[in-house]
């Protein structure tokens, strides 16, 4: 799960900003990238597990890639800063690394509805190729390529 605390950009070619998120779903592709002239201060929290569809669930999240807007935004921002600049103090580390995730839950407002297309694999193996094209005489790594074509 990803928040935007401050900037622009897109996710699966639709704009998200300042105040939104959005869930990436594992096993399914799918492409974020920052508005390169304004830059962005994001968050994310990976999370899996047993417990995940449930959590998901309780507050009426599908598990799929979606955009979702928060509530109490600023104050997310500032309690996600602190969090996350204290995490290698904490007492509890497992307990303290779960926190963010349910602040982030705690302050979901509403799920936009637009419709998120998810790339065809065949448009990143013909931008990998034209990469690969490109910069063939460069040291070219499976990163170069996943950060050119916005996968991780």
């Amino acid at each position: 799960m990803h928040y935007i605390a401050d900037g622009n950009g897109f996710f699966c070619g639709k704009e998200v900003k300042t105040g939104e998120g959005f869930l990436i779903c594992p096993n399914i592709i799918s492409e974020f990238s920052v508005d390169a002239p304004s830059g962005w201060e994001h968050f994310w929290i990976a999370f899996n597990g047993a417990k995940s569809d449930d959590y998901l669930k309780s507050i009426n999240i599908e598990l799929k890639n979606q955009i979702i807007k928060f509530k109490n935004t600023q104050l997310l921002k500032e309690m996600l800063l602190i969090l996350f600049e204290n995490s290698s103090n904490a007492p509890h580390p497992y307990f303290y690394s779960l926190t963010p995730l349910f602040v982030m839950l705690a302050n979901i407002d509403t799920i936009d509805n637009r419709k998120i297309v998810i790339s065809k694999p065949e448009q990143y193996v013909d931008e990998t190729i034209s990469f690969i094209k490109n910069n063939f005489c460069n040291n070219i790594t499976v990163n170069s390529i996943a950060r050119h074509i916005n996968i991780s």
